[in-house]
């Protein structure tokens, strides 16, 4: 085929593609207002009319390279509006119905209402039921700014008016998510844990069912989640009966945790102790130069470009890229379902500006600050994990080894040498008890000068 069939080829497509679009928005409308039918109209119009335009230049042989690369990026939009408009008028739909049966939707096990009838792109609809039942949504203010809308999950113990309260009552224990995550991923814990102690948990901004406000690159900081955290533990522990916590977190929520039970932690100021700490999954090492540059390069882009990538990543559904590198390709099924949700519902912006926080600002937790940590800590690695190094955990490990630390004198278990490299397999401990880490192997605004506004100048015209 010629380069002049491929080009026709290409703006014959484009003008289907176009009059496809169109089709979709006179279908899925229905009875919306006419003034919105008209609007969308005149930019379908418009659209056809610089294809109708295009389609005559080939003809006469002016259509160059940088033409083709907008008829492409062109092409590519349009058949993404296409998917969205379907998709929105499904999850419309779907919306509706589930509002007519008037029932939320049940634990699993109990569930009236099949998940493939539900909208996998909304949180809210697919909230598991005990996160829903005991959720609520507050608004909080720090110094970074006013998040309006935190999705906040707290379970008393079912049994908390029999447990006696004295010296203390029992350990809050707290659920931190990672980068791209939500609280959600925590169900299957959570529904263990909520019989051993009183839970407590949230959606980060812009995660799960928390609002993407505010939208300012400096409030995703690490300092930002941090004081966030803090005000929510704040709220819900009981300070005054000397309540401790206990934190509970995954991937980025790692370091979140560690900068919370430092000795600079907000929580300290106000009486809180951290009494542990079950880092799963933990990432401390840095970025090298080189992947700083390529990082900060690909935060850089815009957010549509990066839902364009991530849409075509997605293909396959539960045998996708996206869901592969999370799960690995021997996953059960269920696992790829709950993986392809969560990457759908993961929003591009709020990944982009949480992203730049914890891998491009150094306010992220070190190895210094883990070793700051004078408290019982548990660390997890995936042999298999894909996306976090289980080196990071032996990194974790051996950083606190150095500091042999003893409780009362009395030597605590470690398992100092672990082979994480090796997938795990030739671990061994070897006597020299002196860490207070424990680690086991199991499956599973960027600052560029300006510190007062860590937004680039290239960024805030994306935000």
């Amino acid at each position: 085929m010629t380069a002049w069939s491929i080009r026709a080829c290409s703006l014959s497509s484009l003008h289907t593609l176009a009059g496809a679009a169109q089709n979709s928005f006179q279908s899925s409308q229905g009875g919306r207002v006419a003034s919105n039918h008209e609007s969308l109209q005149s930019v379908v119009d418009g659209v056809r009319h610089t294809v109708y335009q295009q389609y005559a230049r080939v003809f006469e042989g002016q259509l160059g390279v940088w033409n083709m690369v907008q008829l492409l990026a062109l092409c590519g939009l349009l058949v993404l509006f296409s998917i969205w408009r379907k998709s929105r008028a499904r999850g419309q739909q779907d919306a509706h119905s589930y509002s007519s049966a008037g029932s939320r939707v049940p634990d699993k096990g109990a569930s009236t209402v099949s998940e493939g009838e539900l909208s996998i792109t909304d949180a809210q609809l697919t909230d598991p039921g005990l996160l829903k039942k005991h959720s609520s949504v507050r608004s909080y203010t720090t110094s970074f700014g006013v998040y309006p809308s935190i999705r906040v999950f707290k379970r008393e113990h079912p049994q908390a008016d029999k447990l006696p309260s004295k010296p203390t009552p029992l350990p809050l224990l707290v659920f931190i998510h990672g980068l791209g995550g939500g609280l959600a991923q925590f169900h299957p814990l959570l529904t263990s844990l909520v019989n051993v102690a009183p839970c407590l948990g949230l959606d980060l901004p812009g995660c799960g069912r928390s609002s993407f406000s505010p939208t300012t690159w400096k409030a995703y900081s690490q300092p930002a989640l941090v004081e966030l955290l803090a005000r929510v533990i704040a709220d819900y522990c009981e300070v005054n009966s000397g309540q401790g916590v206990v934190l509970i977190s995954h991937s980025m929520g790692c370091s979140l945790s560690a900068l919370l039970a430092s000795t600079e932690s907000p929580l300290k100021a106000i009486g809180i102790d951290v009494l542990g700490l079950i880092a799963i999954c933990p990432k401390v090492t840095s970025l090298t130069q080189r992947e700083l540059k390529l990082f900060r390069m690909f935060l850089s882009l815009p957010s549509p470009i990066l839902d364009l990538w991530r849409y075509w990543d997605r293909r396959g559904g539960t045998e996708s890229a996206s869901v592969a590198r999370f799960v690995g390709p021997g996953a059960d099924v269920e696992t790829k379902k709950l993986q392809e949700r969560f990457n759908i519902q993961s929003r591009s912006g709020v990944w982009r500006r949480m992203a730049w926080g914890f891998a491009c600002d150094n306010h992220t937790a070190s190895l210094e600050t883990w070793a700051t940590l004078a408290i019982p800590i548990f660390l997890i690695g995936g042999e298999s994990d894909g996306i976090t190094n289980p080196r990071e955990v032996s990194a974790i490990s051996h950083m606190l080894n150095r500091k042999e630390w003893t409780d009362l004198g009395k030597p605590m278990v470690s398992i100092s040498d672990l082979n994480l490299q090796s997938g795990g397999k030739d671990a061994v401990v070897d006597g020299r008890v002196k860490s207070r880490a424990t680690t086991v192997s199991s499956d599973e605004s960027p600052p560029l000068g300006n510190r007062a506004d860590p937004t680039p100048d290239k960024l805030k015209k994306h935000q």
